[in-house]
């Protein structure tokens, strides 16, 4: 794959570089010659609690004057103490509020997608009972995205993280019950993989839902440099291009073993695309 390609097409998220500074991060993009970003909300990072309109138009002047952009904005709301599905109402509706101040972030920070979790019930109760809790909050963040104009993807998750929506039938049935036009998905390959699913899964049933995908090999999970796993991703990306995708990818490499070297995992990444066939 060309250079061109991968710098129109990829995005990388920045909670991979969470043990450096944020000017890092940036440092070695521009080393690599990427200027997408998907925006963690870490406050190593970016202080959402301290995000006034004063701090993000620092933040967006900084990231402007050196030529990178936000194309999704990723909020720490996948763990405690936030939990859209939880039994505990007043969990939910902080869960609900963290979401809406995070909404309004991205809006004023020009992020076009905001990336949301389902949240996760408690295991011993049914089903059903979390999933519209889950339901719930998420038709409240919805609305106001809708007010901001924000578009939000919806990840699904693994049982590592929450038993909720761990597959595309369970990610559609959510979507099709939000029924708002600011809901969408987020597509994990990662985690599509751990499930044995395949794209098609998810574009046959949420094709104009994906708002973004997120990319990086596993064994069959994981979030690993590319060659570090198992997972066919050249022929994953042709299967996104037949299928018509043309939004953002972006690369979600993470895992513990690359905490002091995130530079050097993501130069692993973009090696290992060049050598796929245009």
């Amino acid at each position: 794959m060309k250079k061109e390609e991968i710098r129109s097409r990829f995005a990388v998220m920045n909670n991979a570089y969470g043990s450096y500074s944020f000017r890092y991060f940036l440092d070695s993009l521009r080393k690599l010659g990427l200027y997408k970003i998907d925006l963690w909300g870490g406050v190593q990072h970016f202080d959402p609690y301290e995000a006034d309109s004063a701090y993000i138009r620092q933040f967006k002047k900084t990231l402007k004057e050196q030529g990178f952009e936000i194309v999704c904005y990723t909020p720490e709301i996948l763990g405690y103490p936030y939990n859209f599905a939880s039994r505990y109402r007043k969990v939910r509706e902080a869960s609900v509020e963290y979401a809406g101040k995070n909404i309004r972030i991205a809006a004023e920070l020009g992020a076009p997608v905001m990336l949301i979790s389902p949240g996760w019930g408690v295991w011993d109760y049914p089903y059903e009972e979390s999933f519209e809790y889950s339901l719930d909050s998420m038709q409240k963040t919805a609305e106001e995205a809708g007010r901001f104009g924000i578009r939000l993807a919806l990840e699904h998750l693994t049982p590592q993280s929450s038993n909720l929506l761990t597959s595309a039938e369970h990610v559609a049935r959510m979507a099709k019950a939000v029924d708002k036009s600011e809901f969408g998905v987020a597509l994990d390959l990662g985690q599509m993989s751990v499930f044995g699913e395949a794209i098609d899964s998810y574009f046959d049933r949420l094709d104009e839902k994906i708002r973004i995908v997120h990319m990086m090999d596993g064994a069959p999970g994981g979030h690993l440099a590319f060659g570090d796993g198992i997972l066919p991703l050249e022929a994953l990306y042709k299967r996104l291009a037949e299928r018509e995708y043309r939004g953002t990818i972006t690369l979600e490499i993470n895992d513990g073993r690359y905490n002091k070297a995130p530079h050097e995992a993501l130069t692993q990444c973009l090696e290992a695309m060049e050598a796929w066939e245009n």
